[in-house]
């Protein structure tokens, strides 16, 4: 099913739920994640879900705090941060901040 959706450069809920398992089950595929990044910031996608950008920076999130060394998850945390915009995101920064001086050699993905 990846493949026909990617084939067909389907754009659709069923396309981002499908990048969604394929990223469950392999979560340094890049080819998932950068289709993943297509879907999200489809400017129809926008149009209809203002808040997606949001809610996958916060899905991303998620998966980059349990895969921490995952550069792919956090190239797109990074693309999220991007498109929200650093004033929605500074909320987190404590969290992150925790996190980089609680895991030593890592503090390079910030």
């Amino acid at each position: 099913m990846y493949g026909t959706t990617l084939r067909s450069d389907e754009r659709s809920e069923r396309a981002l739920r499908v990048t969604e398992h394929c990223i469950a089950l392999n979560g340094a595929d890049y080819t998932a994640w950068h289709r993943r990044w297509v879907l999200i910031s489809d400017p129809q996608n926008l149009a209809k879900n203002p808040h997606a950008l949001r809610d996958e920076l916060a899905f991303a999130e998620k998966k980059a705090l349990r895969t921490p060394k995952n550069y792919q998850v956090w190239n797109h945390v990074r693309l999220c941060v991007g498109a929200v915009g650093t004033a929605e995101v500074r909320r987190d920064e404590e969290d992150r901040s925790l996190y980089v001086h609680a895991t030593p050699r890592f503090d390079h993905t910030f």
